[in-house]
């Protein structure tokens, strides 16, 4: 249910920032990069049940993915463009 809502949410942000074009580029690529990890957290929250942590490959891989978005997130948030 979290993830529809997330994506219902970034589809939101994103048809109301752009018809208004009254907030700046760099807040709704942080928007979205925000809204990106959090749906990618949960999806892997439901992979990792779904395989009960057996795919060693998975759970490196989705780390390195989540760390990579939020440093990408927390970066763009931080440049003042």
């Amino acid at each position: 249910m979290g993830v529809f809502v997330s994506i219902f949410t970034l589809v939101s942000v994103n048809i109301q920032a752009f018809a208004r074009e009254t907030i700046s580029k760099n807040l709704i690529a942080t928007v979205n990069l925000c809204l990106l990890t959090c749906i990618a957290t949960l999806l892997g929250f439901v992979m990792l049940i779904v395989n009960k942590g057996k795919k060693k490959w998975f759970n490196a891989v989705y780390t390195v993915f989540l760390i990579l978005l939020a440093a990408s997130t927390i970066i763009l948030a931080l440049l003042k463009n």
